[in-house]
């Protein structure tokens, strides 16, 4: 399976109200880690009845997505998710069976880097995997950490 991870910062409002929906439509209500500077504020809001695991994190994006890598264990599959993601455009009927088809995919081929395009054009939504150099829009993108094989941030899209 895989971990779900949401950076976040000054925002546990909106994940109470979108990305737990957006969860839960998806059947993604498990193994959900969300990383910020702010945990207390973060335990205090977050609905306790779905076990999430809040964890300390350097403030900004870039730093906390390169501490998510430090943090994880090498292999570890990990869907990133931005704190204010609604929904996600696809034609693919059951995301969480997708996902753990692309990893699989992604085990084949040695790739450590995913998503799915968020765009409405459909030729780039072809439902097809593609090997290459692709943007990987920030808001939902899908890794196995590797931690010898330096993912490092230095911008917010990969």
């Amino acid at each position: 399976m895989f971990k779900i991870i949401i950076p976040s910062y000054r925002r546990p409002h909106i994940i109470n109200i979108y990305v737990i929906a957006f969860l839960k439509k998806y059947d993604l209500l498990e193994d959900i880690y969300i990383f910020t500077p702010q945990t207390e504020l973060y335990k205090k809001t977050i609905d306790k009845n779905l076990n999430i695991k809040i964890i300390k994190c350097p403030v900004g994006l870039i730093n906390a997505r390169n501490f998510i890598s430090e943090y994880f264990e090498e292999g570890e599959r990990l869907l990133i998710l931005d704190d204010d993601i609604k929904d996600i455009l696809t034609d693919v009927d059951d995301i969480k069976k997708e996902l753990i088809k692309s990893f699989k995919f992604m085990d084949k081929y040695k790739i450590s880097l995913g998503s799915i395009n968020p765009t409405g054009n459909p030729y780039f939504r072809s439902n097809q995997y593609k090997i290459g150099l692709f943007l990987c829009v920030g808001c939902f993108y899908f890794m196995i950490n590797k931690k010898h094989i330096v993912l490092r941030y230095f911008t917010d899209e990969k």
